[in-house]
């Protein structure tokens, strides 16, 4: 599906307004306002009905928030100093993600040695991501992540790491938020990053696992409508399984010849992949989710792959296997 990914697109007017029902018939009816209940309207769209307590927050509200966030994180910084880079929303806009980065190299989180040869420094900096909603489904939250400057493939830090989330209501949200931060967490976050690289740089594998390791990465399974049946004919599952399945081989190969076949690699294939997402039926995640299990499995797996029982092709057909049994539940529940 069509995406908006171009931050100036979601900065669009929008308001609140009351809900109203018609009562009667011909020139006897009137209107009558719903009690409690308010419309979230863009021109003339409905994005959302919510409560009389909704706060409504526009998406310029939210970045404005951010850069108090980013500078509430990050203490020897501004606010002026963090500008939006990257957004992602439904082309309705009725929800959002906005990510804001550092104007300069001085929050970066050090320099990883990649290469066969271990000549070429890779260099990453933070970016705080606002998530907005105008429907009340999603909260206004703040998380932060990492992004490789050369290509600005980025992956979401583990929520329990350092994130801010508020609802959307009048009591949670005044006109200012206070960000409490744990500095020491940040800190040791961005060591956690930087030794979770150097980890995966150093576990090297065979070539042939690389794709499969992407895929597991950003939880790639093939559909149950895409697996091969005598009784039903090609479909369009089977064709976009096949685009994706080669797709993912062939970034592997991409960043494999430049790195070598090892675990930062098949990262930064899922990372690049996370970042831009192809439009493909096999591939429903949107861009926050694919960028929050990179992140997920960054940290997960270097503490997996650092054991000596650790073997990479039974991981890997646990991780089939398990993605394989949700599906299964999930199609008998429905």
């Amino acid at each position: 599906m069509p995406r908006i990914t171009s931050p100036d697109e979601l900065f669009f007017p929008v308001d609140t307004s009351p809900i109203y029902t018609r009562w009667g018939s011909g020139g006897s009816a009137r209107e009558i306002p719903i009690s409690g209940r308010l419309a979230v309207v863009k021109s003339n769209e409905v994005l959302g009905v919510v409560g009389k307590n909704y706060r409504l927050v526009t998406n310029h509200e939210a970045c404005a928030y951010a850069r108090k966030c980013a500078q509430a994180v990050f203490q020897d910084t501004v606010e002026d100093e963090w500008e939006i880079f990257a957004a992602d929303a439904p082309k309705s806009g009725i929800y959002c993600h906005i990510d804001l980065r550092h104007k300069t190299g001085k929050l970066d989180f050090g320099y990883v040695m990649v290469g066969k040869r271990e000549e070429v420094p890779d260099a990453y900096g933070p970016y705080i991501r606002v998530t907005n909603s105008y429907n009340g489904q999603r909260a206004l939250r703040f998380t932060i992540g990492c992004y490789r400057k050369v290509c600005k493939n980025g992956l979401t830090a583990r929520s329990d790491l350092v994130s801010f989330s508020f609802a959307h209501t009048r009591d949670n949200i005044q006109s200012e938020i206070e960000f409490v931060v744990n500095h020491e967490r940040v800190r040791r976050m961005q060591q956690e990053f930087k030794d979770s690289f150097d980890a995966l740089r150093r576990y090297r594998f065979e070539g042939k696992h690389g794709k499969a390791l992407v895929q597991a990465i950003l939880a790639i399974r093939m559909p149950v409508k895409a697996k091969d049946d005598d009784d039903r004919p090609f479909n369009a599952f089977q064709r976009d399984w096949f685009r994706l399945d080669g797709y993912v081989d062939s970034m592997y190969t991409k960043y494999a010849v430049k790195l070598g076949d090892n675990a930062y690699a098949a990262l930064q294939a899922a990372t690049e992949l996370a970042s831009h997402p192809i439009d493909n039926l096999c591939l429903r995640k949107d861009r926050n989710m694919l960028q929050k299990l990179a992140g997920e499995w960054l940290v997960d797996f270097r503490h997996r792959c650092q054991k000596s029982e650790f073997d990479l092709p039974d991981y890997l057909a646990l991780e089939t296997h398990a993605h394989e049994g949700q599906a299964i539940s999930r199609r008998f529940a429905t």
